[in-house]
């Protein structure tokens, strides 16, 4: 936001009041990793690398879990050797179909907005 004395633009003030918005529904303790999430949107903050230029760019990526990685049988795909930890989402993406995610909180958070 601009300080005290100077202008507030539109797009300034329209910000400031969805980040109002947004943070007013959140809740105060983050949700649980468990199948809970399942049906869920979620919107995520994505890394994109540009074909042409290699360039990364953070794009906004939204879609819905489909499923919660429970931590003993859960595989990437089915000839993967690796188990995905439990907590890991499937999430399904219109643009680019389902994809893992590892979205595991390094520490219990109370507030994470």
């Amino acid at each position: 936001m601009a300080e005290s004395g100077a202008s507030v633009s539109d797009a300034e003030l329209r910000l400031a009041l969805l980040r109002g918005v947004v943070e007013d529904v959140q809740p105060i303790v983050a949700p649980a990793f468990d199948a809970s999430m399942v049906g869920k949107h979620l919107e995520v903050l994505w890394k994109y690398f540009d074909h042409g230029t290699k360039e990364p760019h953070l794009i906004w990526a939204s879609g819905r879990v489909v499923r919660v990685a429970v931590g003993l049988s859960d595989k990437r795909s089915s000839r993967a050797c690796k188990i995905l930890p439990g907590g890991a989402l499937l999430w399904r993406v219109e643009a680019a179909g389902e994809q893992w995610l590892m979205l595991l909180p390094c520490v219990p958070l109370t507030i994470w907005n």
